[in-house]
């Protein structure tokens, strides 16, 4: 009798290993991560955001929080730091929402009651050209193995080419998560919480000032979001960050 207790105990934890492996394959364990120099697969974008400092490790409770708010929209985060180089303490990022792409409309109720619930709202520029790559998101398990995966190949990537590639975007957008690193016009990337860009926080390349405007993105407030706000901000012309030890975040549920 003990010894059929011993071998069921086995089959189950044989049978727990093999449903945690499949699992494992199924949400991209082995998925074979492609990183280049392409087209944005994005144009301007209006969101609605909470700006945090402190471990990446803490986004996940923002990005449940958005998708409570705004189930039906597509989630973003914006890191700005380099986790190599910057004190956990004092690491910068933002977690929110899509209110509309290109010249599309925002929903005005939805961004109101955003708005209501302490989020800011700033337009992020269209660049022509990104570092960039996806990974599927099939499980909550998916963006663990993102994260220690494609932030490496990111990293190589940017190293080896020599690219003044920042801050990095994670985009979540159905069954994908698009990972990005803008090639000009970095600085409108940083909403007006950052501070601007820190030269001495960047890991690769160098800051390319060039034509780049000094402007960051304006965050709207409740007082003054009237029409003359709703316009797309001027930006600069078309111009790093490492994140391969970038802490786990929790998933945005879908």
């Amino acid at each position: 009798m003990a010894s059929l207790f011993v071998i069921g105990i086995i089959g189950l934890l044989i049978a727990i290993a093999v449903t945690v492996f499949f699992l494992l394959v199924a949400s991209g364990l082995f998925h074979e991560i492609e990183v280049g120099t392409k087209k944005s697969p994005i144009s301007k974008l209006r969101i609605a955001y909470k700006f945090a400092r402190g471990s990446y490790s803490n986004a996940g409770s923002l990005f449940t929080e958005v998708t409570k708010l705004s189930p039906e929209g597509r989630c973003l985060g914006v890191y700005y730091d380099d986790p190599k180089r910057v004190p956990s303490g004092s690491l910068r990022y933002i977690v929110g929402t899509v209110l509309s792409e290109g010249d599309q409309e925002p929903d005005k109720e939805l961004e109101k009651g955003l708005m209501d619930e302490g989020f800011s709202v700033a337009e992020l520029p269209e660049v022509s050209h990104m570092v960039y790559t996806t990974f599927p998101y099939i499980t909550t398990l998916s963006i663990y193995i993102a994260v220690y995966r494609v932030y490496s190949a990111l990293e190589d990537y940017v190293m080896a080419n020599d690219l003044c590639a920042y801050p990095f975007i994670e985009l979540y957008d159905g069954g994908s998560i698009h990972f990005m690193a803008p090639l000009s016009k970095q600085k409108d990337f940083y909403v007006p919480e950052t501070g601007g860009v820190e030269i001495g926080e960047l890991s690769a390349g160098e800051l390319d000032t060039g034509d780049e405007t000094d402007e960051q993105p304006r965050s709207i407030s409740q007082e003054d979001n009237d029409e003359s706000l709703l316009k797309t901000r001027p930006s600069g012309e078309d111009s790093t960050n490492s994140d391969s030890s970038f802490e786990q975040l929790d998933p945005p549920s879908n």
